[in-house]
């Protein structure tokens, strides 16, 4: 899928906080997939930007270097983080399925992270499966007709 850099460092927070959930094996095997697929375009993000900060920072502050807001740099900068941001990339990864319920508990999730995960994670209702196995469930059926 090809995705803007923007979108890859935009949903960078909201999946670590999700990581942090407690989901069945598959949903926790998908998004450590999907976090391990996002880490070569979010390392070339960074040198990047590590890169900008050395080409614009101000060298009267000292260390850490830092590109200081308001300036003519700052600017500069800002414009160039942009055009990268605004970069596509091919990036290949499976929508991981993420369940919004689970044993009862709601996945309490904002707004904005869901807008930030949206390329990345498909959300989905969970509904209970019937008690019982499969032999219970048929002999029930049968004692009802």
């Amino acid at each position: 899928m090809k995705l803007k850099n923007g979108d890859i460092q935009g949903a960078v927070r909201p999946l670590q906080s999700l990581i942090q959930e407690k989901f069945p094996v598959s949903t926790s095997y998908g998004l450590v997939r999907l976090v391990n697929k996002m880490n070569e375009p979010l390392k070339v993000i960074e040198d990047v930007r590590k890169q900008l900060i050395d080409k614009y920072h101000n060298e009267k502050v000292g260390e850490p270097k830092q590109v200081i807001q308001g300036t003519v740099e700052f600017e500069q900068f800002n414009q160039d983080w942009n055009e990268l941001m605004e970069q596509e990339v091919e990036l290949k990864f499976d929508k991981v399925k993420v369940p919004l319920n689970q044993n009862g508990h709601e996945l309490m999730i904002e707004p904005a992270a869901l807008m930030a995960l949206d390329k990345f994670i498909d959300f989905e209702e969970i509904t209970a499966k019937p008690a019982g196995n499969r032999a219970e469930r048929r002999r029930s059926a049968k004692d009802n007709k």
